[in-house]
């Protein structure tokens, strides 16, 4: 069981949550990235994976080796101080860089600005008490998927396969895709007694928030 709860855990890893955003997007909607077929948009999403995924985990390796953490599971509440702030940094600067890309629809620019509210605060939140940031981008994920639901795309899409079939889903069966996933992944970390569950309700109530907040804030800006 521990070791189901380990897969599910780094497979629900917050570093993941917007290339998964992405590829979501990518295939419910392709045509917002001005391609019909997910596999010509790869290269954008190697980007986003680069930018989001693959800098912070260095970044987190470059503060283990130099003794900032203690453990690259960042357990204490003291020793993620560094690794929310270099993360939150990058994330910014990703931000910053992609807002003004035509390439990039603008739920895209949301999922981004959400993840990052959430971040942050999930970093203030951190100071006083234990969260789950596994839960936080969870709850990031579902509120991306429900907030789609709600104004970019009708009740049923149509997703082009990588071999170009098309797939007809609904969007409440995605969303209830994501919360299933998301429960799977609150679920291991308790299992691996990493958070309690109160830890976890208040990632995912914060990260799903968040969402809201980065839709509004670039709706009225």
């Amino acid at each position: 069981m521990k070791q189901i709860a380990h897969f599910f855990s780094i497979a629900g890893h917050p570093f993941f949550i917007l290339t998964y955003t992405l590829a979501f997007l990518l295939l419910v909607n392709p045509y917002a990235f001005g391609s019909a077929y997910f596999s010509e948009r790869l290269p954008l999403l190697a980007v986003i994976f680069m930018y989001t995924f693959f800098l912070p985990l260095i970044a987190i390796l470059l503060m283990r080796a130099a003794g900032f953490v203690q453990s690259y599971s960042l357990e204490s509440t003291k020793e993620r101080i560094a690794p929310y702030a270099v993360t939150g940094t990058l994330y910014l600067w990703t931000f910053q860089t992609l807002l003004h890309n035509n390439q990039l629809p603008h739920i895209f620019k949301v999922a981004l600005l959400g993840t990052i509210i959430g971040l942050f605060l999930a970093f203030f939140v951190n100071i006083f008490s234990k969260i789950s940031v596994h839960a936080t981008g969870m709850g990031s994920l579902t509120g991306i998927v429900y907030l789609s639901m709600l104004t970019y795309f009708a009740n049923t899409v149509y997703v082009v396969l990588p071999n170009r079939d098309v797939l007809e889903i609904t969007m409440p069966v995605i969303l209830m895709i994501s919360l299933l996933f998301a429960g799977i992944v609150g679920s291991s970390r308790l299992i691996l007694n990493k958070h309690e569950p109160v830890d976890i309700y208040r990632g995912f109530l914060i990260g799903f928030t968040a969402q809201y907040g980065a839709f509004y804030f670039l709706n009225l800006a």
